[in-house]
């Protein structure tokens, strides 16, 4: 069975800080939505949250603190679902993507056998890569004292699933290759179809995007607050590359490509309590809609796009989202060169 909504999972952790003076003991919060896999063949997607919704941008992650995330799984699990218009071109029968072609069609086909590939060395569990996806003179056991280990290795040193580099696990044998494909479209991927079309219900998805920016110069006792500097689009590890879509004035100057800064108000007593200071990063927080398309032309890609939900960004000191400081009002920004 299929799940359409994700778990919300919800865990504290304890960690210490320590200075050469002090120990100081903080609580983090973290917060993850889990999307069950369909069948055990996949492994479940784990991603970061922020009041229920996706968090998308900027992440937090300390190892052996914040819960592990699936995010390339679950990003190439959603672009697999925006990819259809080019599936009805993929070559089921042969493997091309390893060609150069030059017609639309055949480019279509290579590059949705290339995203499958990605895809399942991302999604799919252990067994299923080792058994489809490990050539069989690949497949060592590490022995009681001895160095032998199994060179098929899925992760990385941070633990994160790599690219697989080709189907059946074999640069030289074409049958194999062959034979892990036909297995995969059989198999699996029409389950993979069915979960991806679960996301992203009406071609969007609501989240929020965290953006980092900084704080420029010292407090503005004329102007009552601090001048931040925000970032263009494209900022952030998930999704790569999202663009905004900035409509009003206001979100034009927050998309950050003309070099204004804008006021962040704030009183003087709670700037002081504060303690912000120049260069110091802060944290702006949008409600958003996430609106991936797929580009089609030349060699197809999924573009991720998101515009403003509201008019209210949340400000915050830290990247955990725990220590909110201020909000702003696309509609009202203060600016400046």
């Amino acid at each position: 069975m299929i799940l359409r909504r994700p778990i919300l999972v919800f865990k504290t952790f304890f960690f210490c800080l320590f200075s050469f003076h002090t120990s100081q003991v903080q609580a983090q919060d973290d917060e993850v939505l889990r999307y069950s896999a369909p069948t055990n063949d996949f492994i479940d997607l784990v991603i970061q949250s922020h009041k229920g919704l996706p968090r998308y941008g900027d992440l937090y992650y300390r190892r052996g603190v914040t819960t592990p995330t699936t995010n390339k799984a679950y990003i190439a699990l959603v672009e697999l679902k925006f990819m259809k218009a080019i599936l009805d071109d993929m070559n089921r029968s042969k493997l091309d993507m390893y060609s150069n072609p030059n017609e639309q069609a055949a480019i279509n086909s290579s590059v949705a056998q290339r995203h499958l590939l990605t895809l399942a060395g991302f999604i799919c569990s252990d067994d299923v890569l080792m058994e489809h996806f490990c050539d069989p003179d690949s497949r060592t056991v590490k022995q009681p004292m001895s160095s032998r280990q199994n060179s098929c290795q899925f992760n990385n040193a941070a633990g994160e699933r790599k690219f697989l580099g080709h189907w059946g696990g074999s640069r030289n044998n074409e049958f194999r290759q062959l034979r892990s494909y036909k297995y995969f479209l059989e198999n699996l991927f029409p389950s993979l179809q069915s979960w991806a079309d679960s996301f992203y219900e009406e071609g969007k998805q609501t989240a929020y995007y965290v953006t980092q920016t900084r704080i420029v110069g010292k407090y503005d006792f004329k102007s009552k607050g601090y001048w931040i500097a925000p970032k263009g689009s494209g900022i952030g590890s998930m999704p790569p590359h999202a663009q905004f879509l900035a409509y009003t004035e206001g979100e034009k100057i927050l998309k950050g490509n003309d070099h204004k800064k804008i006021l962040l108000p704030m009183a003087p007593d709670k700037a002081k309590s504060l303690g912000l200071q120049d260069r110091m990063a802060v944290f702006l927080v949008n409600k958003v809609n996430m609106l991936p398309t797929l580009v089609a032309q030349g060699k197809p890609r999924i573009q991720f796009e998101y515009e403003l939900e509201g008019d209210v960004l949340e400000v915050y000191k830290d990247v955990q989202l725990t220590e909110k400081i201020g909000e702003l009002n696309s509609n009202k920004l203060v600016s400046k060169y």
